[in-house]
């Protein structure tokens, strides 16, 4: 059994020098075994098959030509297909982009009305002028006590 530098040092590296030699020494036992017996594997031709099936080659190309066209147009139809499918993963891929970008541009709704607040909303804006500006609540007067006196009794 032919075996090149490399193959060796290989085999040395990967089973170990015991492992490697009862291995390869097996095998060279059995080829020298084989080619005492007359066994010559070296040189084997194959003969160039003329018929299949009891059929020529000319025979054979015109039985499978409906099969051919079959499968021309099945390659064609998933070649199709993966093009469609690469469109829609990139689209896929657009949009997950785009919602990234929203979540982290654009505040919810909910949140918004919560962050707006009244003295900011303009409807709530007062010009200079307004009368409201010089109103005042009303106060109830004390009269020695708090107004939550009341409630306790003194004792």
């Amino acid at each position: 059994m032919a075996v090149t530098e490399q193959q060796e040092k290989s085999g040395k590296l990967l089973f170990g020098e015991a492992l490697y030699t009862k291995l390869i020494g097996g095998a060279e036992d059995k080829t020298k075994k084989l080619e005492e017996a007359g066994v010559d594997n070296k040189s084997v031709e194959t003969p160039e098959v003329q018929q299949v099936a009891g059929l020529t080659k000319e025979e054979l190309v015109t039985e499978l030509q409906p099969f051919i066209e079959a499968m021309n147009l099945l390659a064609e139809k998933l070649g199709e297909q993966g093009q469609q499918i690469q469109s829609t993963q990139d689209e896929l891929k657009q949009l997950k982009i785009a919602e990234a970008v929203k979540q982290q541009t654009q505040t919810p709704r909910a949140q918004l009305f919560t962050l707006q607040r009244a003295t900011e909303a303009q409807k709530t804006i007062l010009s200079e002028d307004d009368p409201l500006l010089k109103q005042q609540p009303q106060q109830t007067p004390v009269k020695g006590q708090s107004g939550a006196a009341h409630f306790f009794p003194q004792q």
